[in-house]
C-alpha cells in the first residue's frame, strides 16, 4: 500500500479537522504577532482568558486528556460539572 492510496482511504471528516486545526494554527500565529507590537500584557490576558475557558470546558464537560485527568479529578471538586448540574436540577423538581 502506496502513501497516495492511504491518504485517498482516510475519512473526509479527518481532512475537515485537518483544515480547521491548520486554519487555527495559523489564526493563532498571526493574532500572537499582532498583540507581540502591542502593550505585553494585553497578550496575557488574552492567552489567560483563553486557557481559562478551555480548561473550565474541559471541567465541567469532563473531557480533559488524559494526562491532565488527575490535575482535573482534584480541581473538579470545586467546580461545577456537568453531571453535578444535572443532579442538582433533578433534586429541585
Amino acid at each position: 500500500m502506496d502513501i497516495q492510496s492511504a491518504l485517498q482511504n482516510l475519512p473526509p471528516d479527518f481532512w475537515f479537522k485537518t483544515t480547521i486545526f491548520a486554519i487555527g494554527v495559523a489564526l493563532a500565529v498571526l493574532a500572537y504577532r499582532i498583540y507581540m507590537g502591542s502593550n505585553k500584557i494585553y497578550l496575557t490576558i488574552v492567552v489567560g482568558v483563553i486557557v481559562a475557558v478551555i480548561f473550565f470546558n474541559w471541567v465541567y464537560n469532563r473531557t480533559e486528556p488524559k494526562w491532565l485527568t488527575p490535575v482535573v479529578d482534584k480541581l473538579a471538586h470545586f467546580f461545577p460539572t456537568k453531571d453535578y448540574a444535572k443532579q442538582e436540577a433533578g433534586n429541585i423538581k
